[in-house]
């Protein structure tokens, strides 16, 4: 996911360019949107780049205009300067409670939060039936959410917001 940048002392921070190009099943029809950068390096003047925008257009990475991606640099930018720290914070409670929270609670063996009847009965069932191969893939599944620093970052950062929350 693309992402901005921002000039710190005298150096410069792009925090994620995009995904240049994947040709995986999951990313087979996504046009893949980001950008290069090419730095001008000359110890007489400040650090200057130009930026060059591109995107998956039948199966090729092709240049086009800043206009014809679908991401807004200046505004990625913008909020690095004014309210990131809210966003991000709102954002990572949000995809909590939409995403990882499930996602926890089947890897934990917990009842999923928004269980009705049916869903209780399936979880009884499931859970009752071929339980190694179950608390096998849970440790998986847990493994695999801890291993990725970003999957990690975030689950952490949302469960910190929340209990400060219920202070």
């Amino acid at each position: 996911m693309p992402q901005g940048y921002e000039r710190y002392k005298n150096s410069l921070i792009f925090y994620s360019l995009g995904n240049f190009y994947f040709d995986t099943a999951s990313f087979k029809n996504k046009s893949d949107d980001s950008y290069s950068i090419i730095f001008d390096f000359n110890k007489h003047k400040p650090l200057s780049f130009e930026i060059f925008y591109h995107k998956k257009i039948n199966d090729q990475t092709c240049l086009v205009d800043k206009r014809n991606v679908l991401f807004d640099l200046d505004y990625l930018n913008s909020i690095l300067v004014n309210g990131y720290q809210k966003l991000n914070n709102d954002i990572s409670v949000k995809l909590f409670y939409e995403y990882y929270y499930n996602y926890y609670a089947i890897a934990l063996n917990a009842l999923p939060n928004n269980a009705n009847l049916i869903v209780m009965f399936k979880w009884l069932i499931k859970n009752n039936l071929n339980s190694k191969r179950n608390n096998d893939r849970r440790n998986l599944m847990l493994l695999h959410n801890i291993r990725i620093d970003s999957h990690r970052f975030l689950v952490q950062r949302a469960l910190s917001i929340i209990s400060e929350l219920q202070k």
